[in-house]
């Protein structure tokens, strides 16, 4: 899954996510990490997830929630979101399918007494949940999802090819965060820093012009092409956005030379 390219190997990593989505890779790593790696994990959060007045508003979405056979959720901060604003007495009702991608996600829906109906595992994307709730439901149905700003359209057009009436209400935005602690030691070719979007990149880089001598992680074809573009190149690049397609791919990048024979 990774894709060495002759730099000086890494010994430490770096995740650039914001903390709440830190949290699960940075558990993931911890547990499946091979004794006596001795992996070293620093986070440089590039993003912050900030509560927004539900849109486009209120009284639309409540209205689209009486209608919905199902609600997707994509993360646990838009269930938190959610929950925050809307409650979960809506989504309490008898007959809709709650979704959600990855154990986390339905975790944090699990939490406030709430029953998930679809899990999207393995592999843990948008575009999985899609398929697996659209054959849930019969042609024409309404699907409520619930999102951040700017977020990737993988589910929502993959309910709509699907015939679903997809319907979005977006709960939360991802904001510039303070600039984190760096410890100047870390920013050299022996850190891999783990960018998950293009964002990550190019606010990274902006931040600490000398993260240009780390390796760099890409989640994938997109995110290595912002890499490109800053005259970088990918150490690893991870095909899939799923929690453990991304483990392995930044702990394969970890492993030491000998270890990839």
């Amino acid at each position: 899954m990774s894709l060495a390219i002759g730099f000086p190997h890494p010994r430490q990593i770096a995740l650039t996510r914001s903390p709440e989505d830190n949290l699960p890779l940075r558990q993931w790593l911890a547990a499946h990490a091979p004794a006596g790696q001795g992996l070293a994990i620093a986070e440089w959060p590039t993003a912050a997830l900030v509560d927004i007045p539900v849109e486009p508003d209120r009284q639309a979405v409540e209205h689209w929630l009486g209608l919905a056979r199902a609600v997707t959720f994509t993360s646990r901060h838009g269930v938190s979101a959610w929950l925050r604003q809307m409650g979960a007495q809506g989504l309490a009702r008898p007959g809709l399918l709650l979704a959600a991608v990855g154990e986390g996600t339905a975790d944090a829906l699990r939490s406030a007494g709430l029953t998930v109906a679809i899990v999207a595992n393995e592999p843990s994307t948008a575009a999985h949940l899609a398929q697996l709730v659209a054959d849930q439901l019969l042609p024409n149905k309404t699907v409520l999802v619930v999102q951040g700003r700017l977020a990737r359209r993988d589910l929502s057009e993959g309910l709509a090819r699907r015939s679903c009436d997809v319907r979005v209400a977006t709960v939360y935005a991802n904001s510039e965060p303070p600039l984190p602690p760096v410890d100047p030691a870390w920013l050299g070719p022996q850190t891999l820093v783990y960018a998950a979007a293009p964002s990550a990149v190019a606010r990274l880089l902006q931040w600490f012009p000398q993260a240009r001598q780390c390796q760099w992680a890409a989640i994938g074809p997109t995110t290595a092409q912002a890499l490109v573009d800053q005259g970088l190149q990918a150490f690893a690049v991870c095909p899939l956005p799923d929690l453990a397609v991304v483990g392995q791919t930044l702990l394969d990048a970890m492993a030491p030379p000998e270890a990839q024979l």
